[in-house]
């Protein structure tokens, strides 16, 4: 019976033992992912995740590769791009981005940033890549936003990214008539806020678009690209 009483001790000390090993290597596992958040360049949709789980040891690695280039000790916060609207920018859906915070004082345009976006129904956060062109006056009016459109349409590197979209790129006309659409339907409340004014590419129609966006809406600016596939 002692015997027995001996064994039953030490099977029982040995299962502890292998649920504990266990547990410590799970835990060293999950130790080792993080959450990074998914920046969508494309079309939103409410069932898409927030973010994706991966190695943290991946995400040092691409730190430090674009360390050496940096000597200004900036922190860069890293996204995932999930969707292909800015193929034209060689950003791909796939590739980790470093996003710098945005400094209300850069003013150099066009650059490729990142959004916050509230959904109106669910109130969740989530994010999404589009190339900026310009920042808009507050309280802008229709005239002047005609008249920033299209000085911009006019300008070499939008000139270049037509070329690059080819014969399907609207004409001018359409996409400043497409633009003062967007304008008169946003809330008179939104107006009045300073905009952003950008483009992105719809995959599925392959043409460009104009979009507005309240310029507090900008987290930061895509400094490096990583083109990770995972």
């Amino acid at each position: 019976m002692e015997n027995l009483s001996v064994i039953i001790f030490w099977l029982s000390a040995t299962v502890l033992g292998i649920v504990l090993i266990a547990y410590c290597i799970l835990l060293a596992r999950s130790s080792r992912k993080t959450s990074i958040p998914i920046a969508y360049a494309g079309t939103l949709h409410g069932d898409k995740p927030a973010e994706l789980v991966m190695d943290r040891a991946v995400i040092t690695r691409l730190e430090k590769e674009i360390a050496p280039t940096d000597k200004k000790g900036i922190t860069y916060s890293p996204y995932v791009v999930d969707g292909d609207s800015m193929q034209f920018a060689k950003i791909k859906s796939g590739d980790i981005v470093f996003v710098e915070n945005w400094n209300s004082e850069d003013h150099s345009f066009p650059q490729v940033v990142v959004l916050q976006h509230v959904d109106q129904v669910s109130n969740r956060l989530s994010y999404k890549v589009r190339r900026a062109w310009s920042t808009l006056p507050k309280d802008v009016n229709e005239e002047k936003l005609m008249s920033i459109s299209t000085e911009i349409l006019a300008s070499s590197k939008f000139e270049n990214l037509r070329s690059l979209v080819g014969d399907k790129c609207p004409s001018d006309q359409d996409l400043k008539m497409e633009l003062l659409s967007k304008f008169r339907n946003l809330p008179i409340e939104k107006r009045s806020n300073q905009l952003l004014l950008s483009t992105t590419y719809n995959t599925a129609e392959k043409r460009i678009a104009l979009s507005l966006h309240n310029l507090s809406a900008i987290v930061g600016v895509v400094r490096y690209v990583s083109a990770m596939r995972s």
